[in-house]
């Protein structure tokens, strides 16, 4: 049997090059030229399927535009949606101990910028479930490049190994058994009506989405090349309204450091309560998710 190894070699450096930049553009994030063998791995299967005789021959037909859908189908390939519930835990700690008590009785947003299929959106959403309960007015938003991943976040469908790090008094407040599939839980409709989704290109201009009171940007930042990476940075901030917090992820405190916000611990950060006119954000949208 061929090994994933040997047919590396089946993608030229200069397809490999075509590809990177297809995933520059669609998706902002840089995949590095070490990730060669990755990207044969995860597209091996699709030339098949299409009968597609070469690497070059599918990238002339994702150029070509000659099906729209295969560049997202090419986007959701070589993302990687692999996260679970409740990661990096103290940040839903901070969340609900440092971060809601400064907006008691006021409508409060929170934006999972990276949400992949989910599971962090859910326990931001959980988080808030449990301090500000269904009176109060709040909603999460999650967005991500991948389109198969929002589908699949809509659904709140998931394997029960993703709740190992769920804190276990959520499990049975929060999930139900899917139907009759005892290998998979699903997200109760009281929480899920509060948290919506969409796909977005976190390159692109993302004043539609309105300001909100606390940002995650975890574990995405270090996909892109450092001036993608300032770029959506400072455009991720600007959505944060006046004394709104930025949670970033701990593998990204070595290469993110957003200005004109306050340090509070390693990887959180808040905007000054007080700003320029010109700089305030704009109101939440009227939401239309995009699935």
């Amino acid at each position: 049997m061929t090994s994933i190894h040997s047919q590396a070699g089946a993608l030229s450096d200069g397809d490999f090059e075509r590809i990177r930049a297809l995933m520059r553009d669609r998706a902002a994030l840089d995949l590095s030229l070490t990730r060669k063998v990755l990207v044969v791995s995860r597209l091996a299967q699709r030339l098949r399927q299409l009968n597609v005789p070469s690497f070059g021959d599918y990238v002339d037909f994702v150029e070509s535009g000659r099906d729209p859908n295969e560049l997202h189908l090419l986007v959701d390939l070589l993302t990687t949606h692999e996260t679970y519930f409740f990661r990096e835990p103290e940040h839903f700690e901070h969340l609900a101990k440092v971060i809601v008590p400064t907006y008691a009785g006021r409508s409060f947003r929170a934006w999972s910028a990276a949400s992949s299929t989910g599971e962090e959106a859910y326990s931001i959403a959980m988080t808030l479930m449990s301090t500000l309960g269904l009176s109060m007015p709040w909603e999460v938003v999650g967005t991500d490049v991948s389109r198969d991943a929002v589908r699949r976040a809509a659904r709140g469908v998931y394997r029960p190994d993703r709740l190992e790090q769920m804190p276990k008094g959520y499990i049975g407040r929060y999930c139900r058994r899917h139907g009759d599939d005892d290998s998979a839980i699903c997200i109760v409709p009281a929480l899920r009506s509060r948290v919506h989704f969409q796909v977005l290109n976190l390159a692109a201009p993302l004043a539609a989405v309105g300001g909100f009171d606390v940002i995650f940007l975890r574990n995405v930042l270090i996909y892109f090349d450092k001036d993608m990476r300032t770029q959506v940075l400072n455009q991720v901030c600007q959505q944060l309204n006046p004394g709104g917090w930025l949670v970033l992820g701990h593998a990204e405190i070595m290469c993110a450091r957003p200005s004109g916000l306050r340090q509070g611990t390693s990887t959180i950060y808040r905007k000054p309560a007080m700003q320029p006119a010109h700089m305030k954000t704009r109101a939440a949208p009227s939401y239309s998710p995009v699935l």
